[in-house]
C-alpha cells in the first residue's frame, strides 16, 4: 500500500517517545509498503539524520513551522476547541503540504501521529482511511500535572486536561481508526470500537538480554526527565518504592 505518514517530530535520532515509536513504525511498515513522510523541520537537523530515514521512505517532506507563527497561533486559544499543544506545533504550512500531496496522488492510508497533528485530516475529500496514533491519553498526563501543582498552574493544567479529553473523544468521529499504546490509555479515553491498543516493543537485535556484567543491587530508570510522566514515575520509584526495597536489600 501507499502510506502518507504525518509525524509529530522528525523521527531521527529516535530520542523522544514519539520519535522512537515513529522510527520503528516507519522501519517495519517500509518492508511491505511505500511511505511518504511529512514532518516538521527539526532544529539543528543534519544531513545524516535525513539519510537515516531515507531507506524507509520513497518521499520525505520536511516542513518549516516558524516560531513566530507558533506563538501567534497560541492567541487563538480562547476561540477554538484545539488544545494548546496542537496550536503550538501544527502550522498551516504543514496542513497545506498534506493537502497538496493528497491532491497530487492517491494514498491508501493517511497515518497521523499525536493530537499535535490531528487537524491535518480535517476536511479531506475522498474515501482514504485515516488513522491517528495518539500513543497515550494526553488528558491523563495533564490531569495528573494539575494534581501535583498549586495555585494558578493547577487551574491551567486542569483546564487544558478537560479540553484535551473532549478533543480526544471528538477524534473518534473524525478518524476511521485510533491507536494508543496501552489498555490504561484506552480506558481513559473511552470504550470506542475504533480505538485500539498497539503496545510498544523492544528491538531484541539491538538490545540483547545479558546476565553478565550486571552490577548487583542496582536499579536503572531511563527516560527524558523533562517529560512529566517520567519524572512522576522516577519520583515514585525513589519514594516510596525504594524504601521498601532497601528493607530487603540495604545496598540497593
Amino acid at each position: 500500500m501507499r502510506l502518507l505518514f504525518v509525524a509529530s517530530r522528525f523521527p531521527f535520532p529516535p530520542f523522544h517517545g514519539d520519535q522512537v515509536r515513529g522510527y520503528y513504525h516507519l522501519r517495519i511498515l517500509s518492508r511491505q509498503h511505500q511511505i511518504t513522510l511529512v514532518t516538521p523541520e527539526p532544529e539543528g537537523r543534519c544531513a545524516g539524520d535525513l539519510e537515516a530515514i531515507r531507506p524507509f521512505c520513497e518521499q520525505i517532506e520536511v516542513v518549516a513551522v516558524p516560531l513566530w507563527r507558533r506563538l501567534w497561533q497560541l492567541g487563538q486559544v480562547p476561540f477554538t476547541v484545539l488544545p494548546v499543544q496542537t496550536l503550538f506545533f501544527l502550522g498551516p504550512q504543514l496542513r497545506q503540504r498534506v493537502r497538496s500531496l493528497l491532491d497530487a496522488r492517491p494514498f491508501d492510508v493517511v497515518h497521523v501521529q499525536l493530537i499535535r497533528m490531528a487537524p491535518v485530516a480535517e476536511g479531506l475529500s475522498g474515501n482514504t482511511p485515516k488513522v491517528i496514533d495518539l500513543i497515550d491519553a494526553l488528558s491523563v498526563n495533564m490531569a495528573l500535572r494539575a494534581q501535583r501543582k498549586r495555585g494558578p498552574k493547577a487551574w491551567l493544567w486542569a483546564w487544558e486536561a478537560r479540553r484535551i479529553q473532549r478533543y480526544e473523544r471528538a477524534l473518534t468521529q473524525q478518524y476511521d481508526q485510533l491507536v494508543v499504546s496501552s489498555a490504561v490509555d484506552r480506558s481513559a479515553i473511552g470504550d470506542y470500537r475504533n480505538l485500539h491498543v498497539v503496545p510498544n516493543g523492544v528491538d531484541l537485535d539491538a538490545h540483547v538480554f545479558m546476565t553478565e556484567r550486571r552490577e548487583a543491587a542496582t536499579i536503572v530508570f531511563t527516560g527524558t526527565m523533562w517529560y512529566f510522566p517520567n519524572v512522576d514515575a522516577a519520583s515514585w520509584v525513589v519514594e516510596p518504592v525504594l524504601l521498601f526495597v532497601r528493607r530487603q536489600l540495604p545496598r540497593a
